[in-house]
């Protein structure tokens, strides 16, 4: 980043600043919704644990669940358990996909400033095509990684409720 950073800079500094428009953006957007994608994404891995502890005490004990005949109740009990965690896998797998897009429209609208600009300075013959050209390539090296920055978000708040949920197991 800071490598093609400079590099904008010397090409044409006026853009390059332009160019960071987004970056705030995407930066407090990222840290506005990084506590609802934490909980939602622990609420997916409570509800996983509760499945496969349904599914364990079925397992380990199939002799008295068909002793008793018990497998109608132990299917209702497995649907109710499935059901949960579907309905929440689809509340996070929904704040995750209305998330991703809005933070790539914001990055986009960092390419849209710099065509207009940039056109400008082509037709006031400021610049030629070419450098455009090229400064837009290497601005999207420079957005790649700030995009990827957004999807390690995402990753790490599936990490850490996951590890919560591991301490919440160990403490027990």
């Amino acid at each position: 980043l800071i490598g093609i950073g400079a590099v904008l800079i010397n090409m044409n500094w006026k853009l390059a600043l332009l160019t960071l428009v987004p970056t705030p953006l995407v930066a407090f957007g990222t840290l506005a919704i990084w506590e609802r994608i934490r909980s939602t994404f622990g609420k997916v891995w409570h509800r996983w644990s509760q499945l496969s502890s349904v599914l364990n005490d079925v397992l380990s004990g199939i002799r008295v669940v068909k002793g008793f005949a018990q497998e109608h109740r132990e299917l209702k009990r497995f649907d109710v358990k499935s059901f949960d965690l579907f309905q929440v896998n689809m509340q996070a797998e929904q704040v995750w996909a209305t998330y991703m897009p809005l933070l790539s429209f914001i990055l986009g609208t960092g390419s849209l400033i710099i065509w207009y600009f940039g056109g400008r300075y082509v037709i006031r013959e400021k610049m030629t095509i070419g450098t455009l050209m090229a400064f837009m390539s290497y601005m999207g090296m420079f957005y790649g990684p700030l995009d990827m920055v957004t999807h390690i978000w995402g990753w790490i708040s599936r990490s850490f409720a996951a590890a919560d949920r591991i301490f919440e197991i160990m403490d027990m």
